[in-house]
């Protein structure tokens, strides 16, 4: 069952890309190519399909922001250095946690660390939320931070904690999901199996 979750996982991430890249084939090539695999995405045709009907150079500072990290991902995609990217490329800038070479960008663009003490604490890890103590989710998180990332319980997230958080284990998620999908099926809770 962890292994059919694990194949759907990427099964899904597989179409999304696709998806994607029919959206951004703003020239058609995708339509009249019997192959998508090598149809190729530019950084302008990416630009024109996340920031449409929008002028690139007044945008606001949020969204500048954004454009910059994304085009930092675009080219830690783009393996072969070409300035576009086929359908592997466009999968690992859609999908970074999926793709090693992604990793280190990942882990550095995570901007959480604000008092730039090396480390991530519970406030930053909460961020805009952090104030809002009374939530569901804040409890939540903050559990999720102590529990499952915080390994050496010393309140703060370094390295391999870190790393842990920002790129998820996707047969970690798999089994998870499957321990649930077997918890919900087993309504009278005996766990056997045929």
């Amino acid at each position: 069952l962890t292994s059919w979750v694990e194949r759907s996982m990427v099964s899904l991430d597989n179409e999304e890309v696709t998806e994607r890249l029919t959206e951004m084939d703003t020239d058609g090539r995708i339509l009249f190519s019997p192959d998508s695999s090598i149809v190729q995405v530019s950084w302008e045709e990416y630009l024109a399909d996340s920031f449409p009907d929008r002028d690139i150079k007044n945008l606001d500072a949020d969204d500048k922001k954004l454009m910059n990290e994304d085009e930092l991902y675009f080219k830690a995609a783009d393996l072969d250095g070409d300035g576009k990217l086929n359908m592997e490329e466009l999968s690992a800038f859609l999908n970074p946690e999926n793709y090693k070479h992604m990793h280190k960008t990942l882990i550095t663009m995570s901007e959480k660390d604000l008092n730039k003490d090396g480390a991530i604490d519970l406030k930053e890890f909460l961020g805009e939320m952090a104030d809002n103590d009374h939530s569901e989710w804040h409890a939540v998180e903050s559990n999720r931070f102590m529990t499952e990332y915080d390994s050496d319980g010393d309140g703060v997230l370094r390295d391999e904690e870190v790393r842990r958080w920002m790129i998820p284990d996707v047969k970690a998620i798999a089994k998870q999901e499957a321990t649930h999908l077997i918890n919900g099926a087993d309504v009278d809770k005996v766990r056997r199996t045929k």
